[in-house]
């Protein structure tokens, strides 16, 4: 169904060199309707009931329990209920060396809140094969939902839910009894690390040391027929936590020593329907490819109201949302990431969160959210209206072949579809950007003056440790950036931005008319470009410069502009063709590094009257007082 766009842009990077088409019909693919003959392994039936219907937590946590260690290859071959909601006893532990393989009607239906479903810590060595899970739960508007259950029985909790207890009670003593960390509270208080209450209830959590996991083929997905309340809160979350075998006091840093994230990642194949939060947290050395999703949404009651829960407690949803504190121990940053072939629909059900106006500002839903090192995204398609991406602090992100669109009205205009919200990006490489709009009248931004199309028309250059043309946090144009309406702004008496750092120069020609137009003013054009060298010099900014440009300017600004008009009128009334057509270039210069040697491309035009015709006689034979030789000519005319 085709949506009312205000501002629609495609954004295309590196399209001029064709890689591999992106594979919709192989992206999430469920690679268990290939497989013809079943897989060696031991089926979970002998543990559980497998009808789809009981409650078989219990008995696949002891599956997976007896296939770690590589024992055996544990096959979901038949449909499997995990009634978790937010017991704190019923998550599934994932230990060492544990393959699991859906094959046939292997099905897994599963309700978590606020705990995980899966659980996998400081753990190594595991491999998920075409698993085919349908959410069958619910996240309520407010976090406090006021009590948690243990085995079955509930407690109360007024004002809070499960995540704090589980965290505390729960992995905190699983920590200390399978990887031997010893918590010693007498320096005080210190537990497993907690991620918060929404991350800590994805359906699966990877957490401290965890590598060498490879997850393939695999279906997250809400029923066809769930609304927008009803989707998957929060598929992967990747936390940082304390590494195994060690004493961790209430004192220890948060350093690579004693803390790690999980490393050593591959998602291959993954089919998301229906969720809001996807894969979120810090990792390295991770490769995401084939990625598809098709709905996704946020935070809402039964009607669509609430976006974002009460006071919008759940931070806005993305595809991928991978960061990490840049203030922090640098052995801990996001490094290594590959994100390869994504296909995001952008199917979005509900609403956004911010209404713009008064309300209060949150964040959105876009698809890609990153700060890395050393990183690259390649294949990314993404028609979210969201928008595409918000680069975090990074240094040596590689971004290719992308397509992106985005509604500007379905954001309210607040927020821009591809935002650069840290100051800290170092060596952005964004490749051979082309751009279609089809209308350019939203505006974007806390600064609504600013026009759409300054997202996308200016060049994308690293410039100060920025990207050029790209909105930044705070929204406001990055220095050396020169959007046109500033070249605009430069040709009425104004001057563009100023950089007391001179490494980075833009000079452009700009074929204007108006001021910069003026018959036989060279002159004054010089002294305008004199000045505004001398400014730089003297480090005065954009804003001391335009307040003093309107100072001069304005007592002759519409005398000059009476007299251009003027000249224009003189020339089409005396045929001027030349000047008509002619127009004067004028060299404008960023004043980020001392202004170069200026030329004007071409002089004035010079106007030439017309001379007048004589008045013809109405006889053949000359005039009185008119010469033979005047006649013959005027015959011949």
């Amino acid at each position: 169904m085709a949506r009312s766009i205000a501002v629609a842009w495609v954004l295309c990077v590196g399209c001029a060199k064709p890689t591999q088409a992106l594979p919709d019909a192989s992206v999430g693919a469920d690679a268990s309707a290939d497989a013809a003959v079943e897989p060696a392994g031991r089926s979970i039936s002998e543990w559980t009931a497998c009808d789809g219907v009981t409650d078989d937590s219990i008995g696949a946590a002891a599956a997976f329990q007896a296939a770690s260690g590589g024992a055996f290859t544990l096959l979901v071959d038949c449909p499997l209920k995990l009634h978790i909601g937010s017991d704190i006893a019923r998550p599934i532990y994932v230990d060492n060396g544990t393959t699991v393989t859906f094959w046939g009607p292997g099905k897994i239906f599963v309700d978590n809140l606020y705990v995980p479903a899966f659980v996998l810590a400081n753990t190594s060595d595991v491999t998920f094969t075409n698993w085919n899970v349908e959410w069958d739960g619910s996240m309520p508007i407010s976090p406090a939902i006021g009590n948690y259950y243990k085995d079955g029985v509930m407690v109360a909790l007024p004002g809070g839910n499960a995540s704090g207890i589980f965290n505390d009670t729960m992995l905190t003593p699983w920590l200390a009894a399978h990887r031997g960390i010893v918590f010693d509270q007498s320096m005080g208080g210190v537990k497993s690390q907690w991620p918060g209450p929404v991350n800590i209830s994805a359906l699966f959590v990877l957490s401290g040391d965890t590598s060498n996991v490879n997850v393939t083929g695999m279906h997250l997905y809400a029923p066809a027929t769930a609304g927008g309340s009803e989707f998957i809160p929060f598929c992967f979350s990747f936390v940082m936590n304390f590494k195994s075998n060690q004493t961790v006091t209430a004192t220890t840093p948060t350093t690579a020593q004693y803390r790690e994230r999980p490393h050593g990642l591959l998602f291959s194949n993954i089919d998301l329907d229906g969720t809001y939060m996807a894969f979120q947290g810090s990792v390295r050395d991770a490769t995401f490819e084939h990625i598809h999703s098709g709905r996704y949404g946020d935070v809402q009651d039964a009607s669509g109201g609430n976006s974002g829960g009460v006071n919008k407690f759940f931070p806005p949803p993305h595809l991928f949302y991978l960061n990490y504190s840049p203030t922090g121990d640098p052995a801990l940053f996001n490094t290594n990431i590959t994100i390869h072939d994504v296909v995001d629909d952008g199917t979005r059900v509900g609403t956004a969160r911010d209404k713009g106006g008064t309300d209060t500002v949150s964040g959105y839903a876009l698809s890609l959210k990153l700060g890395c090192h050393q990183c690259s995204v390649d294949g990314y398609k993404t028609a979210r209206p969201d928008g595409f991406m918000d680069v975090l602090s990074s240094d040596g992100l590689t971004v290719s072949n992308v397509v992106a669109s985005y509604d500007s009205v379905f954001l309210n205009g607040v927020f821009p579809g591809w935002r650069f919200s840290a100051s800290a990006v170092r060596q952005p490489n964004v490749q051979q950007r082309r751009a279609h709009r089809h209308r350019a009248r939203a505006r974007v931004g806390p600064d609504r003056r600013r026009r759409q199309r300054h997202l996308y028309e200016p060049r994308v250059r690293p410039c100060r440790g920025r990207a050029r043309g790209l909105a930044n946090a705070e929204h406001a144009r990055p220095e050396c950036a020169e959007p046109r309406c500033q070249q605009r702004d430069r040709l009425r008496g104004g001057v563009g931005p100023v950089s007391t750092d001179r490494r980075d120069v833009e000079v452009g020609v700009v074929h204007a008319r108006g001021v910069a137009q003026r018959n036989g003013r060279r002159r004054a054009d010089h002294a305008d470009l004199d000045l505004a060298r001398r400014d730089d010099l003297h480090g005065l900014g954009c804003v001391e410069r335009r307040a003093r440009d309107e100072r001069n300017h304005s007592g002759h600004a519409s005398h000059r502009r009476a007299e251009h008009r003027a000249q224009l009128q003189q020339r089409d009334r005396h045929g001027d063709r030349d000047g008509a057509r002619r127009r004067r270039s004028v060299t404008w210069v960023s004043a980020c590094r001392p202004a170069p040697t200026v030329r004007v491309a071409s002089r004035p035009p010079r106007v030439r009257p017309r001379r007048l015709r004589p008045v013809q006689s109405n006889t053949r034979t000359a005039g009185r007082g008119e010469s033979s030789s005047t006649a013959r000519r005027r015959r011949r005319r």
